[in-house]
């Protein structure tokens, strides 16, 4: 379940912490737990769109094109896996 990264101190810590929550409180956790990672996300986006409102217009349409040329390189890949795995 845990990888190998999750074997440093934190996660022990962790781990200790999560055996002293009773069961009935677990969902709540999770429910928190889940609650967190919604607002990284959102700060994640967040933090892009500052970004980007920085950019001039011309900026903005050389973004679009990287991110553009990104996404069209990263389809190809998984492609061209696919058809190695054949």
């Amino acid at each position: 379940m845990l990888n190998e990264e999750a074997e440093d101190g934190k996660w022990r810590v962790f781990r200790i912490f999560l055996s002293t929550v009773p069961e009935e409180d677990l969902p709540a956790l999770r429910g928190q737990l889940d609650r967190e990672v919604t607002a990284r996300q959102e700060c994640d986006t967040n933090a892009v769109r500052l970004f980007l409102s920085s950019l001039t217009a011309e900026e903005l349409e050389t973004a679009r094109q990287a991110i553009d040329f990104e996404m069209h390189f990263a389809l190809e890949a998984t492609r061209q896996q696919t058809r190695r795995g054949r």
